[in-house]
């Protein structure tokens, strides 16, 4: 990943963990691309520009972060924590602003047709669920 510049991120949050995590990133960043995990997601930022009126919203404030290989991964926070936004630039729904990933070693800025083969995403939608419950009662009294 281009652009690695540890002491400008060293403590850049004031949280412990979030500090060990950049920490940890920016190590196997500048390692030997073996020990890449399977998400490696850099400094990555998402701004919504100024609409209607309403000033620019920050949707992902400088987020770094791994996922290792095998883990099965979620994320958990608040509404409006960038959440969503950030699992839609993983999976090529909308862009960054600022910042990457790679997902297996492919950069979501130019590789996103070889991400495309590697995962998905199941959005946060009621009909999803519903559809699949009426697929399967319908399947059952056609069986009957």
């Amino acid at each position: 990943m281009d652009g690695i510049d540890q002491e400008e991120s060293a403590g850049h949050s004031a949280f412990e963990d979030v500090q060990k995590e950049e920490s940890r990133m920016y190590d196997l960043i500048l390692g030997p691309r073996d020990n890449y995990e399977a998400v490696m997601i850099k400094k990555i930022n998402k701004v919504y520009p100024p609409y209607m009126g309403n000033p620019a919203k920050i949707a992902v404030r400088t987020l770094t972060m791994g996922v290792p290989h095998g883990c099965c991964f979620g994320m958990l926070g608040p509404n409006g924590a960038g959440k969503t936004t950030t699992i839609n630039m993983l999976v090529g729904f909308t862009e960054p602003t600022s910042g990457t990933a790679e997902i297996e070693g492919f950069d979501i800025r130019y590789d996103m047709d070889r991400i495309y083969s590697l995962m998905g995403v199941c959005p946060q939608v009621q009909f999803v669920y519903n559809a699949a419950r009426e697929f399967r009662q319908q399947y059952q009294q056609y069986l009957a």
